[in-house]
This record gives C-alpha cells, structure tokens and sequence, in this order.
C-alpha cells in the first residue's frame, strides 16, 4: 500500500523538478513554495511529522502489547501442563495408563499452542504452513476426529 501512495508523489516530484531544471518552470508561482507562505509549509511540515510520528508510536505499542499478551498465553498454557503433570503422578491409577493419558495430554497442549501460534502468522508472508508439534501422529485417531 505504501508503494501506491509513495510512487505517484516521487513521480510528481521528479517531475517538477526536471521541468524546473530544464524548461526553466517557475516555482514560485505556488503558493506553498512563494517567500510569504513559510509560515503554512512550515505548519504543514509539523502536522505531517506529528502524524508519522503518532501513527508509528501507537503501532510500535500495539505490537508490544500483542507480543506480551502472546508470551502470557503461552506461560499459561504451559503452567496449566506443568499443573497436570504435577498432579498426574501422585494418581493411584495404573502407571502404564498415567503415562499414556500425560502423553496424549502434552500432544494436545502441543497442538494448541502450534494452532494458535500458526493463526497469528502471516502465511501469504512467510510462506509456512504447520509448525512443529510433539508427535502429534501419535494421537489416537478418535481424539483427532474430536478436535476437528
């Protein structure tokens, strides 16, 4: 979008400048550029800089933010698995089926966090699709059919 907007304006102004340059155009015939009028390019000058400068400052802040708010997600989900895991040990269930259950549990924590990593890429950008999960083949069919 920036090169829409950008390229007309380089066009118009290598323009006026080579006519200016040589067909000998006077440039004092528009107002902004005439002696009496600095004062207007001037206040136009700063309006465009203060505009540049408040967009950038808010999208720098809002990626930051999504960026915090991203690491928090997964620290949660990753003390919610650390959580389960805890708690699954001390089970009086079979360890053979403890075990089972945490791995099936820690693919499906893995899965979550590669779907929500993966929604927040860019993938007509990067060109990527699919990130790399914990053996997610070893899921049992039926638990793959829930989750779609």
């Amino acid at each position: 979008f920036a090169c829409l907007v950008a390229f007309p304006c380089t066009l118009a102004a290598t323009l006026l400048k080579s006519f200016g340059t040589y067909n000998d155009l006077d440039l004092s015939d528009f107002a902004l550029l005439a002696e009496g009028s600095s004062g207007a390019w001037s206040g136009f000058n700063f309006l465009v800089g203060f505009v540049i400068v408040f967009r950038t400052s808010q999208a720098y802040t809002r990626f930051w933010n999504a960026l915090s708010d991203t690491h928090q997600m997964m620290a949660a989900w990753l003390e919610a698995a650390s959580s389960i895991v805890a708690f699954s040990r001390s089970s009086p269930s079979d360890l053979l089926l403890v075990e089972n259950w945490l791995h099936t549990v820690i693919r499906l924590f893995s899965l979550l966090s590669a779907s929500a990593l993966q929604e927040l890429t860019d993938v007509t950008y990067h060109h990527t699709w699919g990130l790399p999960t914990l053996d997610a083949s070893a899921i049992d069919p039926q638990s793959i059919n829930t989750l779609d």
